[in-house]
Order: C-alpha cells, then sequence, then structure tokens
C-alpha cells in the first residue's frame, strides 16, 4: 500500500505543475488574447487547489520523510498567501501586483518538491536487496 501511495503521491506533484503552468498560461491568454479568460483563470487556480489537498492524505499513506513533509506544508501554506494576493487588489494594490512573481515562486517549490518526492521513489529501489544471478 505505501508503495502505491508514493507512485501516487509522485503523479499528484507532478500533475500539479502541469496545473500551476497551465494557470500561468491561461493569464496569458487573458492578457493577451482576451479578457474573459480571467475567469477560467481563477476557476482553474482554485481547481489546481484541489490537487494540492490531495498531497496531506497521500502523504499519511506514503508515510514520507520529514523533510519531504516540511517541504510540502512549506507549498501548501505558499499556495494559500498565492491565492490571497489577488483579493488585496482594492485596498493594497501593490501588494497584490506580485501575484504573477509569486507563480514563478510557486512553480519553483512545486518543482523542487516533486524532484524530491521522485526521491522516494530511487529511495525504495535502494532499500531492496541486491538480486545475485547465481547461488553458491
Amino acid at each position: 500500500m505505501r508503495r502505491v501511495a508514493r507512485y501516487l503521491y509522485v503523479a499528484v506533484a507532478w500533475a500539479a505543475i502541469v496545473g500551476f503552468l497551465g494557470n500561468i498560461y491561461l493569464a496569458g491568454m487573458a492578457v493577451f488574447v482576451d479578457r474573459s479568460y480571467w475567469d477560467l483563470h481563477r476557476e482553474f487556480g482554485y481547481a489546481v487547489g484541489w490537487i494540492v489537498l490531495i498531497y496531506p492524505p497521500l502523504a499519511l499513506l506514503a508515510w514520507i520523510p520529514r523533510r519531504l513533509t516540511a517541504w510540502l506544508a512549506g507549498l501548501l501554506l505558499y499556495y494559500i498567501f498565492h491565492t490571497i494576493l489577488p483579493v488585496l487588489k482594492e485596498d493594497l494594490g501593490w501588494i497584490a501586483a506580485l501575484h504573477p512573481v509569486s507563480a514563478v515562486v510557486l512553480v519553483w517549490l512545486g518543482l523542487t518538491h516533486a524532484r524530491r518526492a521522485g526521491g522516494l521513489l530511487l529511495e525504495r529501489r535502494a532499500a531492496l536487496p541486491a538480486e545475485t544471478g547465481s547461488q553458491a
């Protein structure tokens, strides 16, 4: 069960990256093609949030190490911060303007987390006893 959960955890980590990048693309569509894409950008961003919320239960099932748990906690907290930034546009527009830069940081955090999560699969393989071709 733990092995399957680890594979799912890594898959969700990479799915989140695809979601983050897709949402940045939708923001670009809203800027350069048609402003109506802003609604899709916002809704898709919240949908990616559901992917991010799948992490904690999978982390429990996968028994991820503490170092990865810290990255996961940071990623979740930063995602919340990132989604709050646009809400500040009425009163604190100069802070809300950090939202695009924050997206780049979010992708970096996600990539770092996904690469480290992929290491879980390598650790598992390294922990297996070496198979010998012949027995004496």
